[in-house]
């Protein structure tokens, strides 16, 4: 079997071990893998996908199920490229006087000249923020290079020059955030799921792709439902893709072993 089979067999025994209340959504989610004869969910597969969606609905509906936290921070940020951004479905792209191909370098001159250094998602966009599933992770880790996205969890792959660093600063929204479950995760092979019954925990804890030796020196992590494009506050940043780089095939193993030890 190849290193993502393994890496699901064993991010899935984990999850189950750590999040148990999960096993049955969990074997739902198997059984479809092994009716598609598909050894894991990794690899982006639309008919693959929509059977997930289909076989589960803690998988279909994402965060909205799992326990809530009272965070006390003051802002939570996410990461992601701006091509993924104005590209969301959930999202429309509004803003007339200034054309989407050409705004991340628009909103890079705005900051660069000191004129302002975040701007409203919603001057641009309008609508509700979240994954095709309903949800989006964040965390209260400052972002403000590639090393922090690193430690994020977030491989090379994953990461673009044109990016996006979005902020949320609404203190009922903040307080709305969930520790992320194994299904949450189902279809990324780099997580480690907290327990849910964990009354000290006070989120998910992502994996430091910085050390991929240990992955050790992660930070908290986050998921919660849609987010009003009104809410979101966004900082472009051009980040230098090859100074540092950590493609996901070149860890794949570490985590195999990482998933092992577990």
């Amino acid at each position: 079997m190849e290193v993502k089979g393994k890496n699901h067999l064993e991010k899935t025994r984990i999850g189950k071990k750590q999040q148990s209340a999960f096993a049955e959504e969990l074997d739902k989610l198997d059984a479809v893998l092994q009716k598609l004869k598909v050894k894991h969910p990794f690899d982006w597969d639309p008919q693959l996908y929509n059977h997930l969606l289909n076989a589960s609905s803690h998988f279909k509906t994402g965060a909205t199920t799992n326990t809530k936290l009272q965070l006390e921070e003051s802002c939570l940020y996410r990461y992601t490229t701006f091509n993924r951004l104005i590209k969301n479905k959930n999202l429309k792209w509004h803003n007339k006087a200034v054309n989407r191909n050409l705004a991340f370098n628009v909103l890079c001159e705005r900051i660069e000249s000191g004129d302002i250094y975040e701007f409203k998602l919603s001057d641009f966009m309008n609508g509700s923020y979240k994954n095709g599933r309903g949800f989006s992770w964040w965390t209260k880790q400052k972002i403000e290079s590639i090393e922090d996205v690193f430690r994020l969890g977030i491989p090379s792959d994953w990461i673009a020059e044109q990016s996006i660093v979005m902020k949320v600063k609404d203190e009922h929204i903040i307080q709305q955030q969930k520790i992320p479950s194994v299904i949450d995760a189902y279809d990324s092979p780099v997580f480690y799921p907290v327990k849910l019954d964990d009354k000290k925990a006070k989120g998910g804890k992502t994996l430091n792709l910085n050390d991929v030796a240990t992955f050790e020196g992660g930070c908290d992590e986050y998921v919660t439902g849609g987010i009003a494009a009104d809410k979101i506050f966004i900082t472009p940043y051009n980040f230098n893709i090859t100074e540092k780089e950590v493609f996901l095939k070149n860890i794949l193993t570490n985590l195999l072993e990482f998933y092992k030890t577990k």
